[in-house]
């Protein structure tokens, strides 16, 4: 993957994640700065600020960034995360007793 489309991808889970840089930088634990050098192709993002992501957000950075080898997120997951914390609480309640659910044969 060439710097110039990854830079693209890390624009597009900000934006899918109605985000600005500010708010993006706080969850990767960065400065802003840094969150616009990564967009514009100047500088990727360090190990410890991915790992910061995956943690607020959830989920594996392939699955965001919807790397080639890693399984695509469901159509509604972006939602699903740009949601405030208390309501994503609310939303994996949800879904996990609907799993339950729908995967009990009984």
């Amino acid at each position: 993957m060439t710097a110039t489309n990854t830079a693209r991808r890390w624009l597009a889970l900000r934006q899918r994640l109605n985000m600005d840089q500010l708010e993006f930088a706080d969850l990767a634990l960065t400065s802003r700065s840094t969150i616009s050098r990564v967009e514009s192709g100047d500088t990727q993002l360090k190990y410890a600020n991915i790992q910061a992501l995956e943690q607020s957000l959830g989920s594996p950075i392939g699955v965001l960034l919807g790397n080639d080898d890693t399984p695509a997120a469901p159509a509604w997951y972006f939602d699903y995360l740009a949601l405030p914390a208390p309501m994503r609480r609310k939303a994996s309640a949800i879904i996990s007793a609907t799993i339950k659910t729908l995967a009990d044969p009984g």
